[in-house]
């Protein structure tokens, strides 16, 4: 198990479902995405199954490849990463909607 350390002393839980491993992604390649985004956004997307927010990251891998993780935050000290792959176009173009109408309520 992994943690990332946050402000507060608060020592979130970073969780793998099986799912995530679909694509010849580790863990270890998430957690670097996630810690050094290049785009993130809390509310990417809803989970097609349960309804709830769907988190995304755009960032690199340890190798340097660029990759997508999208996770669910079951609750403030735990997130269930579900999703890591080479980004796609069509993640990329989510992102940049998405931003487009935040900057356009702002």
């Amino acid at each position: 198990m992994y943690y990332i350390r946050m402000n507060l002393n608060r020592r979130p839980r970073i969780e793998f479902d099986e799912a995530a491993y679909h694509h010849a992604f580790d863990e270890l390649d998430a957690l670097s995405a996630i810690a050094h985004p290049l785009r993130h956004l809390k509310h990417f997307d809803d989970d097609r199954k349960t309804g709830e927010p769907v988190s995304a990251w755009i960032g690199p891998a340890r190798g340097g490849r660029t990759i997508e993780v999208f996770a669910k935050e079951v609750r403030p000290t735990l997130t269930i990463v579900f999703h890591i792959e080479d980004v796609r176009q069509t993640t990329i173009n989510r992102f940049d909607e998405l931003e487009a109408t935040q900057e356009g309520t702002e």
